[in-house]
């Protein structure tokens, strides 16, 4: 007798009820169009992931129990595993409610709470304390939500566990969560069934990843990252599958998660297009791309003041760029500006230390005001190209870095950004040959950082990666052909700018912690380990 399960990947938005529950009604149909006798949704899937606030209030929670409901009578011979959030007197629950023919069959209130920098659940949710398990075909399925899982003392014994999800997507450290999931399930040697939420809230960006864990903890299925749908799978064979050979391309994907990023982000501001300053760097030439392949050419309007210190070819290159993207370049001659002449007519003040020059202070922040005037005018969001070099190290890019409102790759490291390049213009017939190769051969000059020297942005950028997302010490780094002094200086600059660094900038964060300290202690903790297999 089989026993079909669908693994929804399910796009959902934080806060809105109705447009969840359409997506919700819409994917059971789905299923039984596919002949499902279960199917399997994310965590706080009516809701949305990432609710925040809304949750604090009593008619938002009634709201959702009201579509649990009409959910349930949607749900006729086929068993749903519905995320909500639930309100038990004065305690509120992230639920897994078991719905069938109009019925709730069961509830299973989440036992483990997150509590790091990144997620405070704790401050909205009450934690649960028992297992759950329903029965159907003869076999005992397990429900458990996200962190459940980490605890193998907390799961009920089942033929199967069924594990709705949030987990956000994390830049180099993201196979990390597979790993955990393979490593309890050969530790409770049952096999487990994932459903993640495919959204985003609070910067942080969610893939929607479906896996299917067998009970020797092999990956035996799944589904492909910022894609809705479902994958269908019979629980009584799940053991018998051979393991799947998972090939996942890190650039590959992280663009996707950029493009998704850039996606989420104008669902949730008024504006219906972005603007960007598009200059001779690099950065610009990817952002203005990425920009036009995840909304499109008319949705996308960049804009080049021309200066004296363009070259030609410079001009050249963004023109030849915006024609192969076929997307319009709108160009305004600075040159010809009263405003920015008389600007540039003021001194160098010598009194201050270290001497600021007022005039090139005065154009970056007046061609910011042209750019932001701009994107008022055409009801766009400024899209800037700053990086994690340079905003941890507080390099000064080029004037108009800083000028945006959402800034995609505000967490990536500068050496990401040239592999991102590679991977998106594997033909060579995109990205200009002269800007790529001005990109890769740029040195790192710093006079707090460099001490007189010239460092390649590869070294700087493993540096960085290592005291900021590893946590390692100085001393640790230095071991692994990095000079100690060059590693003092370079973290002695972070410290100095820390009091900048706290201020979170508007764009999706991968790297920061996304599986933190005390997420990997509470796993070791029941588990015994917990592999990293990302260097």
């Amino acid at each position: 007798m089989t026993l079909t399960i669908a693994v929804t990947q399910l796009k959902t938005v934080p806060g809105h009820i109705e447009y969840n529950k359409k997506r919700i009604l819409a994917a059971i149909t789905q299923a039984k169009q596919s002949n499902a006798d279960i199917i399997l949704l994310p965590e706080l899937t009516i809701s949305g992931y990432g609710a925040g606030d809304y949750l604090l209030k009593p008619k938002f929670i009634d709201d959702a129990r009201e579509a649990l409901y009409e959910i349930a009578h949607h749900s006729t011979d086929i068993v749903a595993i519905v995320g909500f959030p639930e309100r038990d007197h004065h305690s509120l629950y992230s639920s897994a409610a078991i719905v069938k023919n109009g019925q709730i069959l069961g509830i299973h209130r989440k036992g483990t709470l997150p509590s790091t920098e990144l997620v405070m659940e704790n401050y909205y949710i009450s934690p649960g304390d028992k297992p759950t398990t329903f029965t159907i075909k003869g076999k005992t399925i397990g429900i458990a939500i996200s962190e459940d899982f980490l605890d193998p003392n907390r799961l009920p014994k089942c033929d199967a566990l069924l594990l709705m999800s949030a987990f956000h997507w994390s830049n180099r450290r993201h196979l990390t969560n597979r790993n955990a999931f393979q490593t309890t399930a050969k530790t409770i040697q049952t096999p487990i069934i994932i459903s993640n939420a495919l959204t985003s809230c609070d910067q942080f960006i969610f893939s929607g990843y479906a896996m299917v864990i067998n009970d020797r903890g092999e990956q035996v299925g799944g589904g492909k990252r910022f894609n809705e749908g479902h994958v269908l799978f019979d629980i009584g064979t799940i053991n018998k599958l051979p393991p799947l050979e998972v090939q996942e391309h890190l650039d590959a994907t992280l663009y996707r998660a950029l493009m998704f990023g850039l996606q989420e982000m104008l669902n949730y501001v008024p504006e219906d297009k972005v603007t960007l300053y598009i200059g001779k760097c690099l950065e610009s030439h990817l952002l203005l791309t990425l920009a036009v392949d995840a909304l499109g050419a008319d949705k996308v309007y960049p804009v080049h003041f021309t200066t004296a210190d363009d070259l030609p070819s410079d001009l050249k290159n963004i023109r030849t760029l915006c024609k192969r993207l076929n997307v319009r370049l709108y160009e305004y001659d600075i040159n010809k500006d009263h405003l920015r002449n008389a600007l540039m007519s003021k001194r160098k003040d010598a009194s201050i230390d270290p001497p600021i020059n007022w005039a090139e202070e005065s154009v970056d922040r007046y061609k910011k005001g042209l750019l932001l005037a701009f994107s008022d005018l055409h009801n766009a969001i400024v899209l800037g190209p700053i990086n994690k070099t340079q905003i941890k190290l507080k390099l000064k890019g080029h004037g108009m870095t800083a000028a945006g409102h959402y800034m995609p790759f505000i967490d990536l490291y500068r050496t990401d950004i040239l592999r991102l390049a590679d991977y998106r213009d594997l033909e060579g017939k995109l990205l200009n040959k002269e800007v790529m190769a001005g990109a890769k051969s740029e040195i790192f000059r710093h006079p707090n950082v460099c001490d007189g020297a010239e460092l390649s942005f590869k070294e700087v950028d493993q540096i960085l990666f290592r005291y900021l997302d590893r946590r390692e010490t100085e001393e640790y780094i230095a071991q692994f052909d990095h000079d100690l002094e060059l590693v003092t200086r370079i973290a002695k600059q972070i410290d100095l700018n820390n009091l900048y660094n706290r201020y979170r900038l508007p764009g999706p964060y991968f790297t920061t912690k996304a599986l933190s300290k005390s997420w990997h202690d509470l796993h070791r903790k029941y588990t015994g380990a917990l592999a990293d297999p990302i260097e």
